[in-house]
């Protein structure tokens, strides 16, 4: 990781030698964060990390199509460790540079980036290029390189993969896709993945649009993912939409390394959830939404969580409440409870006036039945940001809380936000 912070900040360092003017920003964000934990049988810490977000971007270089991205962050604990990687950590998240081509919607990227293919995020250390193709409508992706290692060192050798794309008349698209990693190192039944999908994208006329995507894992001989929402506007005030998700875990942890971990059981069954809201705009400009939602594992019964929220906007002010029921179901096995059944209740405040934002938030749930003997839960959390310039923020986040895993837990947060993004590089004439 530190060959590549070094070769891309070199790359940084020579931005002015290959361009005469580029738009150059920096933007960043500063946190300090202090939390006093207290679980039961443990003994009580307090963290007070420092983090450093940094990011730097530029366009415009070489012939004006060639664009330069860097982003990172490096921590430091101020008292007990956050970590157990130590009282420091980093990381270099991404550093890429990109060519836009003047034709074909086309462009190449090269260097450490995130790659969203399969249903699935990959930090790759790669090369990915996208391009239209004839006839219209038609467009094409492929990537490779090497996934970067991971906390659980189930990164695999290599991976690639492609998409192919039709678009027709900006109301349907149709994708096929696959991936491949090899060199998995995960104990599994397989040491690689080699995943094939396709997803679907339809709009009709302003008030419906349809997305869904479907993967299968060759190596397993299983469908890993069924994801598929649509949503209605049948009036300009009410909107519908629905959702389905049905995940066979068998399949879909197959090639990590959380399949054979207490957490997360090689059973063969499937979760799914299911799940429908109607949002409501009235003629006082406040939003209801009502929502439900279905869950199901095979190993046990189903539960149930609906509820209601309510948004009421009056400048400088953004109010809101709600009232949720979570039910749960019982383990097939016993009579013993997945977790217990709940009320949760919510409201907040948002207010944004000049140079002045700050925010006020309270949930309490309610359950049932006890947990390590108590009934209720809560926390309240509360911010106040100010603006000493449009690129420069200062804001400082609070919150308490009591729940049956943490007793009087208080949080703080202090965070500076910068934005730099219209400055000018001069470099030498070509």
């Amino acid at each position: 990781m530190k060959r590549c912070v070094g070769f891309c900040f070199f790359l940084a360092a020579l931005l002015p030698s290959f361009t005469a003017a580029a738009d150059f920003g920096v933007n960043g964000t500063t946190l300090v964060r202090m939390e006093k934990q207290s679980y039961p049988g443990f003994a009580k810490k307090t963290l007070l990390p420092a983090t450093q977000f940094l990011g730097i971007d530029s366009s415009g270089l070489y012939d004006g199509n060639l664009s330069l991205h860097l982003y990172g962050w490096k921590r430091a604990d101020l008292a007990d460790n956050s970590s157990e990687k130590g009282s420091t950590d980093s990381a270099f998240s991404y550093g890429y540079l990109r060519y836009r081509f003047p034709k074909a919607n086309g462009e190449v990227k090269a260097g450490r980036f995130f790659q969203s293919d399969a249903g699935m995020i990959t930090q790759l250390d790669g090369v990915s290029t996208r391009t239209d193709l004839p006839p219209a409508g038609l467009a094409l992706s492929m990537f490779a390189g090497r996934p970067v290692p991971t906390d659980n060192g189930n990164s695999g050798d290599y991976l690639a993969g492609s998409r192919l794309s039709q678009r027709l008349a900006g109301v349907l698209e149709i994708g096929a896709s696959m991936l491949r990693e090899g060199g998995l190192n995960n104990n599994g039944p397989t040491t690689y993945r080699q995943i094939m999908g396709v997803d679907l994208w339809h709009r009709r006329g302003p008030s419906l649009e349809l997305n869904g995507r479907s993967f299968y894992d060759t190596a397993t001989s299983g469908f890993t993912e069924h994801l598929y929402s649509l949503s209605y506007k049948p009036h300009k005030t009410i909107t519908l939409a629905t959702d389905f998700q049905r995940t066979p875990l068998e399949h879909f942890f197959a090639a990590t390394n959380l399949s054979r971990t207490p957490f997360v059981t090689n059973r063969r069954e499937t979760f799914s959830s299911c799940g429908a809201s109607a949002t409501i705009a009235l003629p006082t400009t406040a939003e209801v939404v009502i929502d439900y939602r279905h869950f199901k594992r095979d190993s046990r019964n189903a539960s149930d969580r609906y509820g209601f929220d309510i948004r009421i906007p009056r400048e400088p002010y953004l109010s809101g409440f709600g009232y949720h029921r979570t039910g749960a179901g019982n383990l097939k096995t016993g009579s013993e409870t997945d977790f217990s059944s709940y009320h949760e209740l919510r409201g907040y405040t948002l207010y944004r006036k000049g140079k002045i934002d700050g925010s006020l938030d309270v949930i309490a749930q309610l359950f049932d039945d006890a947990i390590f003997g108590k009934d209720h839960g809560y926390e309240l959390q509360a911010s106040c940001g100010y603006h000493l310039m449009p690129e420069l923020k200062f804001s400082v986040d609070l919150s308490i809380g009591d729940n049956p895993l943490v007793e009087n837990e208080f949080k703080g947060l202090a965070r500076v936000t910068f934005a730099f993004d219209k400055l000018i590089i001069k470099g030498v004439d070509k």
